[in-house]
C-alpha cells in the first residue's frame, strides 16, 4: 500500500492523512500495520469516521455524499489524476 501510494498518489500534490474506511478497520493487526507505513510516509492514519463519514461498508452512499460535501466545502482536489487518468486533478 505504501509502494502504491508512493508511486501514485504523493509525488502529485501534499498530504498530511491516509483516510481508511471499511470493515478492515476492525482489524487491529491491519490497523497497526497501516499506522506504521503511514508514519514512514510522513502521514496521519485516520478513520473515516473522524471526518463524520461511517466506515462501515453498508454506508457508502451515504459516505460518499458526505465526503464530496465536506472536499467541496474546504475547496480540496477531489480527484488525484494519476489515479483516475485525468490530466489534472479536478477541483
Amino acid at each position: 500500500m505504501a509502494h502504491a501510494l508512493k508511486r501514485f498518489v504523493l509525488r502529485h500534490g501534499e498530504y498530511r492523512d491516509w483516510v481508511v474506511s471499511g470493515g478492515g478497520t476492525q482489524n487491529a493487526t491491519l490497523m497497526e500495520m497501516l499506522n506504521h507505513e503511514a508514519i514512514s510516509l510522513g502521514l496521519a492514519l485516520r478513520h473515516s469516521d473522524d471526518f463524520g463519514v461511517p466506515s462501515q461498508p453498508a454506508n457508502t452512499l451515504p459516505a460518499a455524499s458526505t465526503i464530496s460535501g465536506t472536499v467541496i466545502e474546504r475547496g480540496d482536489s477531489w480527484t488525484c489524476a494519476a489515479t483516475s487518468g485525468l490530466k489534472r486533478d479536478l477541483p
